[in-house]
């Protein structure tokens, strides 16, 4: 069921969904004996208002920072529906940072309470993960998290009231702070309000072909980290817009398999997922005979579906690169097989909202046009400035810095090196951030 009337924040859309559509499934998350595990919005709901009661139990200081620590599950979605709920604010760290830097993290924002997720592959770093966290903080352990110090999800939500009236959060209030690398290598915490993790996601629904727009009956795989500004928009906030079902991964060295159970509509990925198209179209058929056979004309048009199907994205409609530019070869191969993948451009402190290149208007190493309400110059130095609708509220105790990364006429120094074309079109000559997907 569409919703009617825009919600302004992703708790209103939460509540709106465990109204029109509780028993359709919102998030499916794969166990480790193999099984999966289907959430209904009724029971997101209902967990993330269980939590919230906890939450709200413990007496902290309304607006209290609550950090989230781990890769992607479903638990990570719904301890930060609790959060808002319980109205305090969330932060998160990139994934890649070491001991010193999440430790930088949670002591800078004044992290009140850590919820431990889902581990990471790379048991050294999340062991400095852990490690990181003090020990006088108070630790609630997400169920894909395993065994370790601090009280266990499932535990306190068995034990904790059902919150039945939500105060719901203001949209101009601070929602979220993401710890992304600063130029300098320190970490700085970008915020942003509520309003923007909702308006974003519309107004770059509204930017694609009408074929291509996000619908509730959409499927997404979540490959980017929710930790990071992609994944935050594309994952969380843009499924809570439009209430598609989310799947998640079992292991980054799974993602064929995940694909296969998946078979997502809608696809986020860095360039190397999207290298799958080297793959035969059949097990049995050698790489070498795969290329041949794909140089025949009559046959590479239904090999290359055929191909699309082996590797679970035979009814995705809508695909998005991230993270980096996609080789000229593999955008040149989805193409020829029907799909169209879509290069953005856009930052953590404009909330991924900036460039996009559309079906029809891609120029081979550009990262598209402004989007709508996005303005863009090139300053003499040749550095990217953009004034965005999704621009931050600044750098979390930071105001110098803020200050400095503003242009005084409101332009965002994006420290990263560009030109335009005749069309408008921006191409990056050299990045000192990473891509962020529409």
């Amino acid at each position: 069921m569409p919703d009617p009337q825009p919600q302004p924040t992703p708790v209103h859309c939460l509540l709106h969904w465990e109204r029109t559509s509780p028993f359709a499934v919102y998030l499916t998350q794969p166990q480790p004996d193999g099984t999966v595990a289907d959430y209904r919005w009724c029971e997101v709901a209902d967990e993330a208002r269980r939590m919230a009661s906890y939450l709200l139990a413990l007496g902290l200081p309304p607006g209290s920072t609550i950090a989230i620590l781990g890769q992607n599950s479903a638990h990570w979605i719904i301890a930060d529906l609790a959060i808002w709920m319980a109205g305090h604010v969330s932060v998160t760290v990139c994934p890649d940072a070491d001991r010193r830097g999440v430790a930088y993290m949670l002591s800078h924002s004044d992290a009140q309470l850590a919820f431990i997720g889902r581990p990471f592959e790379d048991a050294a770093r999340w062991r400095e993960h852990e490690a990181a966290v003090p020990g006088q903080m108070p630790v609630i352990r997400l169920p894909q998290a395993g065994p370790g110090r601090g009280e266990a999800w499932q535990s306190i939500i068995a034990a904790s009231p059902r919150l039945r009236t939500v105060t719901m959060p203001d949209p101009s209030a601070l929602a979220t702070i993401l710890y992304v690398p600063g130029s300098t290598g320190r970490l700085k915490g970008v915020m942003h309000r509520f309003r923007t993790l909702c308006d974003v996601p519309r107004a770059l629904n509204d930017v694609l072909p009408a074929r291509h727009r996000r619908a509730s009956s959409d499927r997404l795989l979540a490959y980017l980290p929710l930790a990071q500004c992609a994944g935050r928009l594309v994952v969380e906030c843009a499924s809570l817009c439009f209430g598609y079902r989310v799947f998640f991964y079992e292991r980054p060295d799974t993602i064929l398999q995940d694909l296969r159970r998946a078979r997502p509509t809608l696809f986020h990925a860095i360039p190397r997922a999207w290298a799958l198209c080297d793959l035969p179209f059949c097990p049995y058929v050698s790489p070498r005979l795969h290329r041949c056979l794909l140089a025949v004309p009559g046959l590479s048009p239904g090999l290359r579906w055929l191909q699309r199907r082996r590797i679970g994205l035979d009814q995705a409609r809508v695909a998005f690169a991230a993270g980096g530019p996609v080789p000229r070869p593999v955008a040149a191969w989805y193409r020829a097989a029907g799909l169209e993948l879509v290069v953005g451009y856009g930052l953590p402190e404009n909330f991924g909202y900036s460039h996009l290149s559309l079906p029809g208007q891609a120029r081979d190493g550009y990262v598209g046009r402004c989007n709508p309400g996005v303005e863009c110059r090139i300053a003499g130095n040749g550095e990217v400035l953009v004034k965005s609708p999704g621009r931050m509220i600044g750098y979390y105790k930071a105001a110098a810095k803020t200050a400095d990364s503003l242009t005084p006429d409101g332009f965002f120094r994006t420290r990263d090196q560009g030109e335009l074309d005749a069309s408008g079109r921006l191409r990056l000559r050299r990045r000192r951030h990473v891509l962020a997907a529409a």
